[in-house]
This record gives C-alpha cells, structure tokens and sequence, in this order.
C-alpha cells in the first residue's frame, strides 16, 4: 500500500510538472485583442499620442482613439476618429522562449519604410503580466498591450 501511495505522489508530481511546463505564453502577432496604450518618438521619447486610459500618466500628449487588426500577415492600423488608416506588412524575423520579432514595411506613395514589430510581455506595477506588442518604424514606438 505505501508503495501504491508513493507511485500516485510521483505520478502526480510528474502531471503537475508537465501541464506546467505546457503552458507556453503565446507571443505571435495575431491571436491577441490589442489595445492601443502609447505612441512614443524615438527621438526624444516623448509621449505624443495616448489612449484615453493613459492620459492620466501623459497630460501633454494628444489622446487618440487606434486599434488595429491582424489578417494574412498584415498589421491594419485605424483611427476611429479620422478613419485613417494604415497597413503594414510583416514576416516573422526572429523567435524564441521571450519574444517574437517581426520585419515590417509600409509603403506609401512609392516610398517604403521599414521598421520592426516586438511581442513579449511586460510586467505592470502592479506586478501583473500583460502582452505587449510595440511597432517600431519611421522614429516612431506605437504600444499596444492586452492583459493575461
């Protein structure tokens, strides 16, 4: 009978330890509900643009209403308040157990600018985890986030 109990210890423990080390966090473009957080210069790192939620911390930066989507590996950029819009191309760069990087292209009017896109996570003061995706192109850091 000891024998029997020591055998379920083990084999529970080894279940447990699987499930999770499984439980991988998802750091792929698509399959996340972005929320749009800051747009940021490069340059000076100044906040110009925020969501209403972050205006609060950014009192000087124009409070914007963006979202974008995700579909055959383009990254749809909107304005809700404009209806402008903007498409970026992206190809997966680089992977690995933290992050995922992705090459990004936007072409306008004959001219193409290329830049970079980053999914990880970010840990909040809070200390809660959240996704984070940042778009880096044309001097530009536009955050989106979604939490876990």
């Amino acid at each position: 009978m000891k024998k029997i109990k020591v055998f379920l210890c083990l084999l529970l423990s080894c279940i447990m330890l699987c499930s999770c080390s499984s439980q991988q966090n998802d750091y792929s473009i698509e399959n996340h509900e972005w929320e749009f957080y800051i747009v940021q210069s490069m340059g000076s790192g100044e906040t110009i643009y925020c969501s209403e939620q972050q205006h609060q911390f950014n009192e000087d930066a124009e409070v914007i209403d963006i979202w974008n989507t995700m579909e055959d590996n383009k990254i749809i950029i909107s304005n809700n308040e404009t209806q402008e819009s903007w498409t970026l191309d992206y190809t997966l760069k680089e992977k690995d157990e933290t992050n995922t990087i992705y090459e990004i292209t936007y072409k306008s009017d004959g001219d193409t600018i290329n830049g970079l896109a980053t999914v990880s996570t970010t840990t909040r003061e809070d200390e809660n985890d959240e996704y984070t995706l940042i778009i880096s192109i044309n001097n530009y850091a536009i955050y989106f986030t979604e939490e876990m």
